[in-house]
């Protein structure tokens, strides 16, 4: 499998960044970090639009630079695909113009062979402006432009961060289907944890130019020690579950998750399927003995393994063990002192059908 080296330092002003890293190019890594972290100046660097004051970036064998060997491939030689945040669509070109100008650019190399402009719903915006989209049609079309360009490494630097909630699921989910429908190792930047606990199959966390973990993208979000996962509303588990049948009548799913039982709403996928489950934190209840006459239809027999309070705020970040696998669950520390909670307790998480959400 091909690798991506990134072994890079870089001093501007007051920023340092000192990246020493190697992860498999297969599925999509993210990169968690607030502002100021150094995510969009590593994408920076891995694109050639700058470069490290030293180190060295490789995919496979390829080098792309080598501050020693004075190596320093140029961006149009790096084959990388670069969506921003704001799109940057050209303004006096239609939709169709700005996709045929990636077209054009694409050289010699071979198009994907898929029918982007249908799989984006772009066919119905090819004679609008830019000036007259939507920041998700904007973003839609920017994809567009970037695959049609054939590239073969693709950067995404907070895609979603001018998009409304309202269709931000809706480009999340047109995202995720075209990196798997294209195949593309592709790097995706964001401060958003539900967002790349969506897409991200790795996830490094960035802290003052500094990758401070990394790992799959389910251990990283069960790190309690991290400040970037703890500190926001969103933090939660990533499970792998199978699709065991559905219940037509009720509309419910049935998964098996760690070898248990989970129900989840809606007819989603066919009887085998593989699915990523994503569970909030906030949404985990916790009991010591297993209710009865309850609405909640996720009843999980856990272990406690880790139990942490969040500074400054009323609540701990409990995790628990599930089979093989490990769930996060945010409660109050009132709760946590009254169920006597400690490493090794055993209890029950509950989680309500409608707030666990399936990919």
């Amino acid at each position: 499998m091909v690798s991506l080296t990134v072994s890079v330092k870089l001093a501007r002003d007051d920023f340092r960044l000192s990246i020493d890293e190697t992860v498999p190019l297969a599925g999509t890594l993210g990169i968690l970090g607030p502002s100021g972290a150094g995510k969009t100046t590593l994408l920076r660097l891995l694109a050639g639009l700058d470069c490290p004051d030293d180190g060295r970036i490789a995919v496979g064998t390829t080098t792309w630079f080598d501050g020693e060997q004075g190596v320093s491939c140029p961006p149009h030689k790096r084959g990388v695909g670069h969506v921003f945040q704001d799109a940057r669509l050209f303004p006096h070109l239609s939709v169709a113009g700005n996709l045929r100008f990636a077209e054009q650019r694409r050289g010699g190399r071979r198009p994907l062979d898929l029918d982007i402009s249908g799989m984006l719903g772009l066919v119905p915006l090819m004679h609008r402006m830019p000036h007259t989209l939507s920041g998700g049609e904007r973003q839609r079309v920017a994809l567009g432009r970037t695959l049609l360009n054939a590239p073969k490494f693709l950067l995404l630097d907070e895609p979603f961060s001018a998009i409304d909630g309202e269709h931000r699921f809706e480009i999340l989910s047109l995202m995720r289907e075209m990196i798997a429908a294209t195949g593309l190792p592709t790097i995706v930047v964001s401060h958003n944890l539900s967002e790349l606990s969506y897409l991200a199959d790795r996830l490094w966390v960035l802290r003052s130019g500094q990758v401070v973990a990394q790992g799959p993208v389910a251990d990283v979000m069960n790190r309690l020690d991290l400040q970037e996962v703890s500190a926001q509303a969103d933090a939660g588990s990533v499970l792998q579950a199978t699709v065991r049948d559905h219940d037509p009548h009720y509309q419910l799913t049935r998964l098996v998750c760690a070898g248990e039982m989970l129900t989840v709403a809606g007819v989603i996928g066919s009887r085998g399927d593989l699915m990523r489950v994503r569970v909030y934190a906030r949404d985990v209840a916790l009991a010591l003995t297993k209710p009865v006459d309850s609405s909640i239809r996720n009843v999980l027999p856990t272990e406690l393994r880790a139990i942490v309070q969040l500074p400054g705020t009323p609540y701990v970040d409990v995790l628990l063990g599930v089979g093989d696998t490990a769930l996060r669950a945010r409660i109050t520390k009132a709760s946590a002192d009254d169920l006597g909670l400690e490493t090794g307790t055993r209890a029950y998480a509950l989680l309500k059908a409608v707030s666990v959400e399936t990919a």
